[in-house]
This record gives structure tokens, sequence and C-alpha cells, in this order.
């Protein structure tokens, strides 16, 4: 597998809009928006807990995405 790709993203909704993501984190899920890193895509994903790297692989290439949180100002 190659190695994970650190991209950018937009927080869309904070806390998240998904009921079961707010519960389990206690409202610190996020919903984000990012592009594909292989085919430029639009996606989005449930990060739930944004406050730690989140790493997966994207199902729209196979692609591995890090999340990197960014520091608030």
């Amino acid at each position: 597998m190659s190695e994970a790709l650190a991209i950018d993203y937009e927080v869309l909704f904070d806390p998240s809009k998904r009921y079961i993501a707010n519960a389990i984190s206690r409202f610190a899920a996020r919903d984000i928006l990012y592009n594909c890193p292989k085919c430029d895509k639009e996606r989005v994903i449930t990060w739930m807990f944004p406050d730690v790297s989140f790493d997966f692989v994207d199902e729209c290439c196979g692609v591995m995405v890090v999340l990197i949180p960014k520091e608030e100002e």
C-alpha cells in the first residue's frame, strides 16, 4: 500500500450533522470536505475525533489519506 497523503480539507459542519457520530464523540465530530488526491473528486467524511490525525483509505480511488488537525488561531 502507498504512503498516506496529507490533504487540505474544509470543515462543512462543526459539530457533525450525523447524530450517532455526535453521540459517540460527545459533539466533537466534524463533517469534512476534501478532494480525492488521485482523481480530484469532491469527497465528504465524518472525522470523529478531530483533535488527532485521521488515517484512512479513500474508497474513491483506494488512496491512503491522512487528515491532520489544523492549529486553532
